[in-house]
């Protein structure tokens, strides 16, 4: 029953073998105080790695949204560059005018803004020079576009359709408009909007194009 050493205490000798060490408090705190210690600085130490990763992860988002941004604004700008360039071509091909035309665009957004003070930025569309494009249009190109014609005139019913063509065209993304109008100007005048030319076929495009989107170049 008694202790003996090397054994364990208890009748079936399977308690502790070895006795209870003695520990020395060298501080002046009370009993427990040593493992409130231990606690605290143990949540001190999870607060601070959770902050770490909470800062990890708003960088994370931050870049995320600049990143979505740049590509926002860059898909705006591919869009108005494609706009113009869909009126200028469509204009010298004597077509009638569309929901894709840039000044089409800009009259929408006009209506929006009627009653803001302040002039409108002038609208100057993009036109080709040997496959190339230019700022500058020829006195055709200038009648047709001050009449809104390419080749056919505005009647009321053109006007109208184009209205409800528009109407549509608005219920679209960006990114949306931006591949319809891509593949618009491909099909529709082998023009290729991210390498700047006019080709003379569709297997000329095909062929010397690199590809469909701005990536591919």
């Amino acid at each position: 029953m008694g202790y003996k050493e090397g054994h364990g205490i208890g009748k079936s000798a399977d308690g502790i073998k070895a006795p209870i060490a003695v520990i020395m408090k060298t501080d002046r705190g009370g009993l427990g105080q040593a493992e409130r210690q231990n606690e605290a600085r143990q949540r001190c130490e999870e607060w601070a790695q959770a902050r770490v990763e909470l800062l990890e992860q708003r960088k994370e988002d931050f870049q995320a949204a600049m990143s979505n941004q740049f590509a926002e604004r860059r898909v705006a700008s591919n869009l108005n560059k494609a706009m113009k360039t869909i009126e200028t071509l469509d204009t010298r091909a004597g077509r009638e005018r569309s929901c894709l035309w840039w000044s089409s665009a800009e009259k929408e957004e006009t209506k929006k803004e009627q009653g803001e003070e302040g002039g409108e930025e002038s609208y100057e569309p993009l036109f080709l020079t040997g496959g190339e494009v230019s700022a500058v249009r020829t006195q055709e190109e200038e009648t047709a576009v001050q009449h809104g014609q390419g080749g056919g005139g505005e009647e009321e019913g053109g006007v109208e359709e184009v209205d409800t063509e528009l109407e549509l065209w608005q219920t679209l993304s960006d990114a949306e408009k931006l591949s319809v109008a891509t593949a618009y100007v491909r099909e529709g005048h082998f023009y290729c909007l991210y390498c700047g030319h006019q080709y003379s076929s569709a297997n000329e495009l095909r062929e010397e194009c690199p590809g469909e989107s701005e990536d591919d170049h």
